[in-house]
């Protein structure tokens, strides 16, 4: 009998795993929702605020919340803070649960600073033709 996952893992919907599979990166192909969602919040690529990548695994923007500022830079120091103060709990993946709210722009500087964070992540995770379109998008701010 194959094992269930966790009520709290990720478990992404059929739509979201089939938009997933046209995005991510041949580095990552085949890995299990679980494993690639894990990978995201741990790598040195991930330099925003650590939060559910249950958005991120098809870059679900705007439907739920998803926005280019919730990949503001989050440095080392703010990373250590967060986990300390248990702001920031990577272990639950329900879609149910809400994603942090993020900051509004103060100038286009910040949604330009906000996408170069994201298109590092997507570098390491998406494929090149999504890396060129938020590599467009990042020029064009």
């Amino acid at each position: 009998m194959p094992e269930r996952p966790a009520n709290h893992a990720f478990n992404p919907t059929r739509p979201q795993h089939a938009i997933n599979r046209l995005l991510v990166s041949s580095e990552h192909e085949g890995k299990s929702p679980s494993a690639l969602a894990e990978a995201m919040i741990s790598s040195g690529a991930t330099k925003f605020k650590p939060h559910h990548n249950y958005l991120i695994y098809d870059l679900e923007f705007g439907r739920r919340g998803l926005t280019i500022m919730h990949f503001v830079r989050f440095d080392f120091a703010a990373r250590r803070a967060s986990y300390a103060d248990g702001s920031v709990n990577l272990n639950i993946f329900a879609a149910s649960f809400s994603m942090p709210t993020a900051p509004k722009p103060q100038s286009l500087d910040g949604a330009s600073n906000a996408l170069s964070v994201l298109h590092v992540f997507a570098e390491a995770f998406f494929d090149q033709s999504t890396c060129r379109l938020l590599s467009s998008a990042w020029e064009f701010i």
